[in-house]
């Protein structure tokens, strides 16, 4: 009985085992056969059907390196990188001796400017593996990547020397020599690294990019074109001669070489996208939307295409879809770093700054060293005219990215906008040397100059501007001011003609021509001219802002011909054009106290709002009309009229906030007017003064003293500005500076004297 019972027990514990075994042996295989797929998706390039396989597999075996590396390259192949750099760091947590999971993370590392731990990546590997070649180039890069390319080359150079037959050594050398205009020995080595493995893509595409550098186009191109021809299912062969055809703007060429790609990838999503890009680059935003909107459907954790699909619609000013786009994807994806700068991107378009910094907060918590995020900050500091604080973010952003050339731009602008040229000529000769080829540094550079009556320099500077961006009347416009500065008219006329052919709507070019008009004594060229260039404006299809721009400058050349009815009609065409442009207001404000027939425009205008009533620039006239003859009830319900047909009127909004700031009860009402105004029309000197006079009557001197030196800085012969800047000095307890805008406002308009506030404060 017992060994029977003994027996039977051995029997159930046997079949148990078995059991046990053959689930274990189901589970194992399950995970090999998603792998196995995985794999096979991968080598297909269908890298969305991959990820889902991998994902599958580490579902049954969550604590996998192997399968968590594996993962992280299938996202880096499908552009998902956040996701790509997390499965990596979960398979170096899971395995920190896994050499080519810490190499992967240290070149995410390296991309991301996360130096230090692209660092310690190498040399985790090189702790373990001292020879390894891939950590030593991952260290040569790093080097190279902060400005150290002496040490780069030094370390390549030892590493070729050791391990000769090393193809991507070489590789990496050459690629640093380019770098550093070492161009021969850049050739030596690619040549090298062709002549140990002839079959090489990478060793072609970099010799094809040398020659290209060269200017030897040609041997760049049969480079690429053997490259594809003897490796005919390459998709990287395919792209690389696609990619080169257009960046020499051969897009005829091109566009069915990135067409093909998608058939030899099997239709997958990331050469769609790239079809996508292609067309976006060369302006044709619908193809690329159209495709972005299908990948979005088919393949919504490609989120590459939904970013692209909204960065299309605010580039369209679709803010709306844009907003409804980026919510979407965020919704889905929180933590898409991506889509967050996106977000406040267009919410800065849509002057938007409190809820630009809300979203860039966000980021930040995300990546707190990520310069790019400061430097947004910066731009939304600046739309709130907390211009110390956007110079803060900036040089945050620089201490973050000392290369970070937008924010070198920003700095160099902010300074040169509060007259502190010299320091902007610092910051634009950075951006010259770090990117001796991007335009923007040397026109940043010129303007200092200038400024500094550095004329030869601001000349050169603008010279290089022009021959880096020659399809830009930038150029000879500056040139044209800095000949006008010095008295050059001839050589003035020439260039403003110049930049007006290259673009037809440069109001400046043409306000220049005319001032070169007006000292050479020709007056009479200049109505005919302005009539001209309007119709080449319209010709070339420029906004009607622009053609509102040209209009003003019409309608002030009929009041120096002394043409008031010429002008006024001009300016009615202006105002239907754009009845945002505070300057129409001004010149046809002008007009009618030259003529002092307010009454008679009054009426006039009264009847053109019965016509029109749905035109908020009549409305807003009238109501600066109703004001002159001290009617401001009836102002008020003009301007609110206006507004009710466009609540984003700058000029409406100003006036409307004007009329309230002296009212307690509507200050508050005010300040939201104003503030409307000021994201109108940032610059406009009546505007900052009203939104400044309004921080002084809520006693908020610190932020009205920056806004009523800017209109200062702008109208500096308005005596109403400067007592209104003295007032704010005065009340924040900065006496002597009051004191000196009071005496200058005292020089402009005598009569000031006689008022008792400013006898006030000029006896305190």
């Amino acid at each position: 009985m017992m060994l029977r019972l003994k027996l039977a027990v051995s029997c159930t514990l046997i079949a148990a085992c078995t059991l046990m075994a053959a689930g274990c042996a189901s589970k194992a295989q399950r995970e090999a056969k998603f792998e196995k797929s995985a794999q096979s998706y991968m080598d297909q390039q269908r890298f969305p059907e991959a990820v889902i396989q991998y994902r599958n597999a580490l579902g049954l075996n969550s604590n996998s390196a192997k399968l968590e590396y594996e993962l992280g390259l299938a996202y880096a192949k499908n552009l998902q990188f956040q996701d790509a750099m997390l499965a990596l760091i979960k398979a170096v947590q899971l395995q920190p001796d896994y050499p080519e999971a810490q190499l992967a993370l240290g070149h995410f590392y390296l991309a991301g400017k996360a130096y230090p731990k692209a660092s310690a990546s190498a040399n985790a590997v090189l702790s373990q593996h001292p020879g390894d070649a891939e950590a030593s180039i991952l260290l040569a890069n790093v080097d190279a990547a902060q400005g150290k390319s002496a040490a780069a080359i030094q370390r390549l150079t030892a590493l070729v020397q050791a391990q000769d037959g090393n193809v991507d050594a070489h590789l990496s050398l050459g690629i640093l020599y380019a770098a550093t205009r070492n161009a021969a020995e850049a050739q030596r080595q690619f040549q090298r690294a062709i002549d140990l493995d002839p079959h090489s893509a990478a060793a072609r595409n970099d010799m094809a990019s040398l020659l290209g550098s060269q200017g030897n186009a040609a041997g760049a191109e049969a480079v690429y074109r053997a490259d594809l021809r003897d490796n005919p299912q390459s998709a990287e062969a395919l792209q690389a001669l696609a990619d080169f055809l257009f960046g020499r703007k051969r897009y005829a060429e091109a566009e069915p070489l990135y067409k093909q790609l998608v058939t030899l990838r099997h239709n997958s999503t990331q050469a769609q996208f790239v079809l996508a890009s292609f067309y976006l680059a060369q302006g044709k935003s619908a193809q690329a939307e159209a495709i972005d909107k299908k990948l979005a459907s088919q393949a919504p954790n490609f989120v590459q295409a939904r970013e692209q699909w909204a960065k299309i619609a605010a580039q369209a000013q679709n803010y709306t879809e844009a907003n409804q786009v980026l919510s979407a994807l965020l919704k889905d994806q929180p933590n898409d770093l991506t889509a967050l700068l996106l977000q406040a991107a267009v919410q800065l378009d849509q002057h938007r700054p409190d809820q630009a910094l809300n979203t860039l907060a966000s980021a930040q918590r995300l990546n707190p060293n990520l310069a790019q995020v400061a430097y947004e900050q910066a731009q939304a500091y600046i739309q709130q005219n907390e211009i110390d604080r956007a110079q803060d973010s900036l040089r945050q952003a620089l201490a973050l990215d000392p290369r970070n050339y937008s924010a070198e731009a920003g700095m160099a602008q902010l300074l040169l906008e509060q007259g502190n040229s010299s320091s902007a000529l610092t910051y634009a000769r950075q951006m010259q040397a770090q990117a001796p080829n991007d335009p923007q540094g040397f026109l940043l550079g010129g303007n200092a100059a200038a400024a500094l009556n550095q004329f030869a320099d601001a000349a050169t500077a603008y010279h290089r501007y022009a021959a880096l961006a020659p399809a830009s009347s930038d150029g000879p416009t500056h040139l044209g001011l800095l000949a006008l500065l010095q008295q050059q008219l001839p050589a003035a006329e020439t260039q403003f003609e110049s930049a007006l052919k290259l673009n037809p709507s440069d109001s400046a070019a043409l306000a220049g021509l005319l001032t070169v008009y007006q000292r050479q004594g020709h007056l009479d060229k200049a109505v005919p001219r302005i009539q001209t260039q309007y119709a080449a404006a319209q010709a070339a299809h420029a906004t009607a802002a622009t053609l509102a721009t040209i209009d003003n400058q019409l309608a002030r050349t009929y009041v120096q011909e002394k043409k008031p009815d010429q002008a006024e009609a001009t300016l009615r065409r202006s105002l239907a054009e754009d009845p945002n442009n505070f300057n129409t207001y001004v010149i046809l404000g002008t007009i009618y106290a030259q003529r002092n027939s307010f009454a008679q425009a009054q009426a006039e205008f009264t009847k053109a709002t019965a016509a029109n009533p749905n035109s908020p620039g009549l409305w807003t006239l009238l109501g600066m009309i109703d004001e002159q003859v001290q009617q401001p009830a009836q102002a008020e319900t003009a301007y609110q009229r206006a507004l009710a047909i466009d609540p984003n009127n700058g000029v409406a909004n100003n006036n409307l906030a004007s009329l309230y700031s002296n009212t307690p009860a509507e200050l508050q009402q005010a300040l939201v007017l104003a503030q409307r105004a000021k994201r109108a029309l940032p610059a406009v000197a009546n505007v900052n003064d009203t939104l400044g006079w309004i921080y002084v009557n809520q006693s908020v001197y610190q932020l009205a003293i920056p806004l009523l030196q800017q209109a200062v800085k702008s109208q500096p012969a308005s005596a109403d500005f400067r007592v209104h800047l003295a007032t704010a000095l005065y009340r924040n307890g900065q006496k002597q500076q009051a004191r000196d805008e009071l005496r200058q406002a005292i020089h402009l308009d005598q009569g000031l004297a006689q008022q008792r506030e400013v006898q006030q404060m000029l006896a305190n």
